[in-house]
């Protein structure tokens, strides 16, 4: 319900609203932060006013670290925790707890995939030499031109802003592309149904458009919620309905549109040769051999950016006559 924290999330402000309801009751959250040099690693933050900090979709591995042992210490003293992850994340801090806790509130994410920290070095460090300055944060999930239509935008120590592109990204398209995920994200064991979080957030991509939510809304963000654990939901309802407007929805939208809620990302055929040249090539040279869409994708993507909706649609329906 608040707009401006609901632009400052990568979807509908899900995860804010969630934990926000811990520092008030005295609890840590835990998630994804960006540190020194842009390195990602989990943290715990026990004040509203720095949940800025791990608010947004950081797209790469995040460290663990010692936060499991963290937690632990905070569950034995007795105060309440939410841990937001990837559900490998989340499956390795039950089995690292070994029992269950009351006062422990879990949320994975649905994940396509951690992408790997070097090559995310190497993107970074590509962008800092070709603006000469030094990146202090990347927002992949900007909404400024809408949910459906993100901005990447690197910002300075000065807060100077640099447009990283949007879709045309190439760290975002080696990302959707599945190029430089972990090698076991290919075969992901914390996938499918039951999920391993007390809840599940996400992007609701699909959501069909009805009285209910309308482009505007969309442009806004739209977040996927979904409670898992029965027990919970009357007391996480109560308590969101304060925060967010909760709408109930047919779980068969929400799977549509989010494959990798139940199955892992497919590993590309050239991954390995991916690597291999990592090694040796700079990463603008890397860029332009692997992390570009196929040009149907390319052309699709040129008159959606471009032209009216109209002409979009007789391209799709030509694009079949498309070269691959």
């Amino acid at each position: 319900k608040n707009n401006e924290v609901r632009m400052m999330s990568s979807s509908g402000g899900a995860f804010s609203s969630l934990a926000e309801m811990v520092p008030n009751q005295s609890g840590v959250v835990f998630g994804a932060a960006y540190g020194e040099n842009l390195h990602v690693h989990h943290i715990g933050i026990e004040k509203a006013e720095d949940l800025e900090k791990v608010r947004r979709s950081k797209y790469v591995q995040s460290e663990i670290g010692d936060t499991f042992q963290q937690v632990k210490q905070h569950l034995r003293n007795e105060r309440q925790v939410l841990f937001v992850g990837t559900p490998c994340q989340i499956a390795g801090l039950y089995a690292f707890l070994g029992k269950e806790y009351d006062n422990l509130l879990t949320a994975d994410l649905i994940c396509g995939g951690v992408p790997s920290p070097t090559v995310f070095n190497e993107y970074v460090e590509s962008v800092e030499k070709h603006y000469k300055t030094k990146l202090t944060d990347i927002n992949f999930r900007d909404k400024r031109h809408g949910w459906e239509n993100n901005a990447v935008i690197g910002i300075s120590s000065n807060n100077k802003e640099y447009y990283l592109k949007g879709a045309r990204n190439s760290y975002f398209i080696g990302y959707i592309l599945h190029v430089f995920l972990r090698d076991s994200c290919y075969q992901c064991p914390a996938l499918g149904l039951p999920r391993p979080g007390d809840i599940t957030i996400a992007d609701f991509w699909g959501i069909k458009r009805d009285s209910f939510i309308s482009q505007n809304e969309i442009d806004k963000g739209i977040s996927l919620l979904m409670i898992n654990r029965i027990a919970i939901k009357p007391k996480i309802v109560s308590d969101l309905k304060e925060r967010v407007v909760l709408i109930e929805r047919q779980f068969e939208e929400a799977r549509a549109a989010n494959g990798t809620m139940l199955k892992s990302s497919s590993k590309p055929h050239n991954r390995e040769q991916f690597f291999s040249d990592l090694r040796i090539l700079s990463y603008e040279t890397i860029a332009r051999k692997y992390l570009r869409y196929p040009l149907k994708r390319r052309m699709i993507q040129f008159v959606k950016e471009h032209f009216n909706a109209n002409l979009l649609s007789k391209l799709r329906r030509i694009k079949q006559y498309i070269a691959p």
